[in-house]
């Protein structure tokens, strides 16, 4: 399998004006061609070296800039609170399904309150399931109280 078999192919739509200025300035900087430019961008926008043609300032500043306020761990952290938090009781009693359905808007609304960021649906899904997973034993115990009428 050739390395570019092994990846990931990205499309968008952009103005044709645009794209010509935007294909003239990448030839001009020296990148051999827009792939070798947008992963630049890319390496430089998830933290890692932009490789050997350095970006424009201007597009590093407008990375930094709009970079996200919390690392992927620090996401995981403050999510999986808002999960126990919010989603305790429905997840031990109903499972995933139903806690995922019932309140994932209330959990990306939450979200983004405090963090001033926009998770997906499908990020808010991953973690009540990893959640699950992880305190499968907590969430039974609790829903096997609950069952026998214990006060919590």
């Amino acid at each position: 399998m050739s390395k570019k078999e092994n990846e990931a192919l990205c499309h968008f739509r952009l103005n044709p004006k645009l794209f010509k200025k935007l294909e003239k300035s990448i030839r001009r900087r020296g990148f051999p061609s827009r792939s070798s430019y947008f992963n630049a961008v890319v390496r430089v926008t998830v933290g890692e070296d932009e490789g050997e043609i350095p970006l424009p300032p201007k597009v590093k500043e407008w990375i930094d800039k709009n970079k996200p306020p919390l690392t992927e761990t620090e996401i995981k952290t403050h999510l999986e609170e808002l999960i126990r938090n919010l989603l305790f009781p429905p997840l031990s009693l109903r499972g995933v399904d139903i806690a995922h359905e019932t309140a994932w808007k209330d959990v990306r609304s939450r979200f983004r309150e405090e963090h001033g960021m926009w998770l997906t649906e499908s990020d808010i899904r991953t973690a009540i399931e990893e959640f699950a997973s992880v305190h499968h034993g907590e969430l039974t115990d609790y829903r096997n109280k609950v069952l026998e009428g214990e006060q919590l």
